[in-house]
């Protein structure tokens, strides 16, 4: 049986490259697990972010991870209900990470405030 290992360090530069690459965090109506649904069909508001908005990498049993602070003031644009929260690249159209949340319901020229959200890279198994 093969032994199968990332050290920390590989599942860091992982977390690197979605935290120096996401430039907009988008609030979506539902799974948005492509750009386009992220950014067009399922995106109720927009805040831009950059790795400044993220805490420190922790160690934690299993991988690594790192959290994306609370954010606040994000203008609505379309009424709806916030399910998920994705991270996007805008500079190359690159869907980076999705989460469900909260569902959160909305209207348009509303704003809300984020909790903090980890993005985890687990150790293989």
């Amino acid at each position: 049986m093969a032994t199968k290992y990332i050290p920390d360090a590989g599942l860091e530069d992982i977390l690197d490259y979605i935290v120096s690459n996401c430039d907009r965090l988008c609030l979506c109506s539902a799974e948005p697990d492509t750009y386009t649904k992220a950014t067009v069909t399922y995106v109720l508001g927009v805040k831009s972010i950059s790795n400044s908005d993220f805490a420190a990498y922790h160690d934690v049993t299993g991988g690594r991870r790192t959290y994306l602070l609370p954010l606040t003031a994000i203008p609505i644009d379309t009424a709806g209900t916030i399910t998920y929260l994705a991270i996007v690249d805008t500079s190359t159209s690159t869907l980076l990470a999705y989460w469900a949340c909260t569902s959160t319901a909305v209207t348009a020229d509303d704003s809300v405030t984020t909790t903090a959200a980890y993005i985890q890279v687990n150790d293989p198994v």
